[in-house]
């Protein structure tokens, strides 16, 4: 997300994501080990995290984004095919996170 071009839905909600989790940008900076100048400055290190913080960071934000996710396709099954069974998606590479956000929505799992 974060080496996305800086308007890309999914860094802007990152970006707003971590300014209510922070407050400003000097507790960020604190929590990555890191010196921005602002939250719109944010890059991640390259080819490594930056910490437990920076890892947290982006686990709960995965899992804010599948919920929604989830829970927008669960939304539009019970508008418009009611009575019938959300099946989810195929995993092809299992991500804790995603599974527990797919399994709060979906029928079935596979």
């Amino acid at each position: 997300i974060m080496n996305s071009p800086r308007d890309t839905p999914a860094r802007v909600a990152f970006v707003e994501f971590l300014k209510g989790r922070y407050g400003d940008v000097t507790e960020l900076n604190k929590a990555w080990g890191k010196n921005f100048a602002d939250f719109s400055s944010i890059t991640p290190k390259p080819g490594t995290g930056d910490g437990k913080a920076y890892q947290k960071d982006l686990d709960d934000f995965l899992a804010v984004f599948s919920d929604k996710y989830f829970g927008l396709c669960r939304a539009a099954m019970d508008k418009h095919f009611l009575n019938h069974l959300y099946l989810g998606c195929r995993f092809h590479v299992r991500n804790p996170i995603v599974t527990r956000s797919a399994s709060r929505h979906c029928d079935v799992l596979s």
